[in-house]
């Protein structure tokens, strides 16, 4: 990432553990990053705090999706797109048949849930087929991953990004839709102060944009439910997450 786009503030890797950690975890070292997690900032800001905010969020967005690449796809652990698509219907037409052929994904679902999704995916699947679809993507674009700190002038600036494990070549709808999962959460002015943003440092925007984002999301949160590991409050979150995605795209 700093090789493409230095502006962006990401940790250097200083060393990769070769083996995995018990839990099959796997730890790098990097350079330490100054700044405090947005989410700790978000959670007692006040409507100007919150704008000033969103509106460092926006820039920095707008300006990873600004890095295009040449395919759709994971990035290995070689920085390299393995395996390769040529768009991103493609790809996410293979990802969701692995999705619902995953025992553990149809179980925490359930029948009835499963063919409410089933049925809103088909509905609104020309949101699969976004104008931009190879950019940058995060992939794990929330506020405890985004260090914030004030500049010379007292506004609010990203410091850091940091986890960048889930990183991609999609739409950066998968991103803004991760930032604005909890819909409950979200604020018309920090809403707007991001898409101003992201709009003004070069980034498009549809005027429904939030409303493709929170479908997009729905890709992470399927994701979330493939994975067999047992983690009662990520499962919760997720199902409740998904339940309200189908009550508002089946209305």
């Amino acid at each position: 990432i700093s090789a493409l786009a230095p502006d962006i503030p990401v940790p250097e890797v200083k060393m990769r553990i070769a083996k995995p950690l018990p839990g099959g975890y796997y730890a790098i070292l990097t350079t330490f990053m100054d700044g405090t997690p947005m989410n700790t900032v978000e959670v007692s800001a006040d409507a100007d705090t919150r704008a000033s905010l969103y509106e460092a969020v926006g820039d920095i967005a707008a300006r990873i999706h600004g890095l295009s690449l040449p395919a759709n796809g994971l990035f290995s652990r070689n920085f390299m797109l393995s395996p390769r698509y040529d768009n991103l219907a493609t790809w996410t037409g293979i990802y969701l048949g692995e999705c619902f052929r995953n025992s553990v994904f149809r179980r925490r679902l359930g029948e009835q849930r499963l063919f409410e999704l089933e049925s809103v995916l088909f509905r609104y699947s020309e949101y699969f087929r976004p104008g931009q679809d190879r950019q940058m993507c995060h992939g794990d674009f929330n506020q405890k991953n985004i260090l914030v700190s004030r500049n010379s002038t007292g506004r609010w600036q990203v410091s850091a990004l940091l986890d960048w494990e889930f990183c991609s070549a999609g739409s950066g709808l998968l991103d803004i839709g991760n930032l604005f999962r909890f819909e409950t959460d979200v604020h018309s002015d920090t809403a707007r102060a991001f898409s101003n943003a992201y709009r003004d440092a070069g980034g498009q925007l549809e005027w429904d944009w939030l409303d493709r984002a929170h479908f997009y999301d729905l890709l992470s949160l399927c994701g979330f439910l493939c994975d067999s590991r047992d983690r009662p409050t990520t499962i919760s979150t997720a199902l409740g997450q998904v339940d309200a995605r189908l009550v508002r795209y089946a209305a």
